[in-house]
């Protein structure tokens, strides 16, 4: 059997799966600020999960920086306190297992494109638009090879070096307009959050030539895919067809399925 972990800057996401294809319910709980604290919970419900069986692997996602050779937390926005843990020695050394970490975001992508808004397509790139923005290449069932990662919402879009987080990151739309993204009504801003969104579309399809790009996150439910559709047309007139834009299917549990489909695809 295995474990799938989801770690988020608010809540856990803990399942078991023991044939690769689907998870059993999982356990949720808020994560705490010290890593210590989400320590002694995480392997109270895994010991629970696990029913005294052999732990195979553990699978765990988060949103972080991990190291290169991905075992020790670099640095997390969200979870600052967690930063030179070496996660993959705490998870596999006190349940004996291999243990695979992975960044959030192209863990869920990684869900969507093997059993979500991306499946049967060969070349899928997932994009999450929230407090920040990130993305994930994924090529035939597997996270693309990189070196430094994908940091796509740093990309400089505009002469005065703003990046594109600047434009779509809810956590840049409450700074500068005091409230959430989505209490904002003006439809002029959602006019310039869908256009930047066509920008961000437009150059991931000259960079990365998916088939599909699968948005997701919270400020998504708010935008108008058809007007970020019409947007990526404009900025690619070299092209004679397009990806298809869709939207993520897996909502709050793309992370437990992106480590499910990590286990798939090591088959």
């Amino acid at each position: 059997m295995y474990i799938l972990i989801d770690i988020g800057g608010t809540n856990t996401r803990i399942a078991r799966t023991d044939n690769k294809e689907s998870f059993g319910e999982p356990v949720i709980f808020p994560t705490p600020e010290h890593f210590d604290e989400w320590f002694s919970i995480a392997i109270g419900h895994i010991d629970t999960l696990k029913q005294g069986e052999t732990i195979e692997e553990i699978v765990a996602g988060m949103a972080c920086i991990f190291s290169p050779d991905h075992s020790t937390i670099h640095s997390s926005p969200h979870l600052p306190m967690w930063q030179g843990i070496n996660l993959k020695e705490k998870l596999g050394g006190w349940f004996n297992c291999t243990t695979t970490l992975q960044n959030d975001t192209a863990q869920v992508g990684l869900g969507e494109a093997v059993f979500g808004s991306g499946k049967g397509y060969d070349i899928v790139v997932y994009v999450t638009i929230s407090t920040g923005v990130g993305g994930v290449r994924i090529v035939d069932g597997k996270i693309d090879k990189n070196k430094f990662g994908f940091e796509i919402g740093h990309q400089i879009v505009n002469a005065d070096g703003k990046e594109l987080e600047y434009y779509l990151a809810g956590s840049s739309h409450e700074k500068r307009f005091g409230i959430p993204s989505r209490e904002i009504k003006d439809t002029d801003f959602w006019k310039e959050v869908n256009y930047y969104g066509g920008i961000l579309a437009a150059n991931t399809t000259m960079y990365w030539s998916p088939a599909v790009i699968v948005f997701g996150g919270p400020v998504v439910n708010d935008m108008n895919l058809e007007d970020v559709t019409n947007h990526t047309k404009i900025f690619t007139p070299m092209y004679e067809t397009l990806p298809v834009i869709v939207k993520s299917s897996l909502g709050s549990l793309g992370g437990l399925y992106g480590g499910m489909a990590y286990l798939r695809g090591k088959n």
